[in-house]
């Protein structure tokens, strides 16, 4: 649950946003987890996400937008759509959109596989995780960790 723990308004503050930030570490380490056991067990996946609903908890979100293979982008879109809505229902205090990706650090770069985790917890700036891996003997290795913070739009 996040709550401020002290009675003191200095250190309340300064409390309350020390456990979003725990909460948000927790979300990302979730995220990261689901993603690497979908890459080891199945080989993929569909974009999903996970919330920190108003009790403090994180909650998967997932989003379906029909047919047998759905194209990532409907299923980005869907989930974009419904994190706004949370947020303008006061429902979440923070959330992560997460896909499979190609990771460039310049055009010229050599391509890395990437799991991409969109971080939202308003009213910062939206950012992009990035954890390079390689698959090794059937596990998911995680070597590189990379932060962008995006300059256009909520989510992209």
């Amino acid at each position: 649950m996040i709550r401020a723990l002290s009675v003191n308004t200095g250190f309340a503050a300064s409390t309350l946003i020390c456990a979003v930030e725990i909460k948000t570490k927790e979300l990302l380490q979730i995220m990261v987890h689901q993603a690497t056991t979908f890459l080891t067990e199945m080989e993929g996946f569909w974009p999903f996400g996970g919330v920190v609903n108003g009790e403090g908890f994180v909650v998967p979100l997932t989003a379906y937008p029909g047919g047998n293979q759905p194209d990532s982008a409907d299923v980005l879109a869907l989930l974009e759509k419904g994190i706004a809505a949370k947020f303008g229902n006061e429902e979440i205090t923070a959330a992560a959109i997460v896909s499979d990706t190609d990771y460039r650090e310049t055009p010229a770069s050599e391509r890395a596989q990437a799991l991409k985790i969109r971080l939202l917890v308003p009213p910062a700036a939206p950012e992009d995780h990035y954890y390079l891996y390689r698959v090794e003997v059937g596990q998911v290795v995680l070597y590189d960790y990379i932060i962008h913070r995006p300059v256009s739009g909520p989510f992209r």
